[in-house]
């Protein structure tokens, strides 16, 4: 029995249950949410990212720190219908904040996790005005490290890559919606080398609680400063 809950049929918490086991989830928007989405993203204000500075040839996306109300809504919508139940488990979120990340050629992104943020769940939203290839990159590797002791720190170091084992690939064609375990601390993920002129956006909304992001940033040293740059 589910102490706190109402009465309910345990069946329904299976693909809660499966997205636990997995690390992820992924459905799709139809195509005239994605249009209407990739509109509204082309008009937000975009400054180059911060982060990674040490890898001069990782060309990091271009990121909107502070996207407008609509597109907050819009992902508050998406987020709630993919993964509703999961809200029913924990309780319900009183954290939340949206990026959206510009992606043009580059070297992609190391593995890492976002739990540096103290969010436990991110919703990714996948735009372009490209019909996506696989072979462009830009991909969502997702792996498991068996060893959790070693994804203490957000980002994995080069001689840490070997311990990761590949779960999934997400190839971001128009309006694909990827849901990401960020709870468990095995779970990991990373962008591949995009090897392409065309512009890839990644709208993300994050979730998770003020206590537990507060206390994240304390872990990590962060000094209460929020880290924005994701997946």
């Amino acid at each position: 029995m589910w102490i706190g809950l109402p009465e309910t049929n345990l069946q329904s918490f299976r693909p809660v249950k499966d997205f636990f086991k997995k690390g992820y989830e992924q459905s799709k928007i139809s195509i005239d949410d994605a249009n209407r989405l990739l509109h509204i993203i082309k008009s937000e204000e975009f400054t180059k990212s911060n982060n990674y500075n040490e890898d001069k040839n990782l060309n990091p996306p271009e990121i909107s720190y502070r996207p407008s109300a609509c597109i907050l809504a819009e992902c508050q919508k998406w987020f709630g219908k993919n993964l509703l139940n999961v809200q029913s488990m924990f309780g319900i979120f009183d954290y939340f904040f949206c990026t959206i990340n510009k992606f043009t050629k580059s070297k992609g992104m190391p593995w890492h996790n976002d739990h540096i943020d103290g969010t436990f769940l991110t919703t990714l939203i996948y735009l372009t005005d490209h019909k996506w290839e696989d072979d462009y990159g830009g991909c969502l590797e997702l792996g498991y490290i068996e060893e959790a002791e070693n994804l203490i720190e957000p980002r994995l170091r080069p001689n840490q890559y070997n311990l990761v084992k590949k779960i999934g690939r997400v190839t971001p064609t128009h309006g694909t919606v990827v849901t990401i375990n960020n709870i468990h601390l095995p779970f990991c993920h990373r962008v591949s080398e995009m090897d392409t002129d065309a512009v890839r956006y990644t709208l993300m909304f994050h979730a998770g609680f003020c206590n537990n992001t507060a206390n994240a940033r304390k872990y990590f040293g962060s000094n209460g400063k929020i880290i924005r740059e994701g997946s």
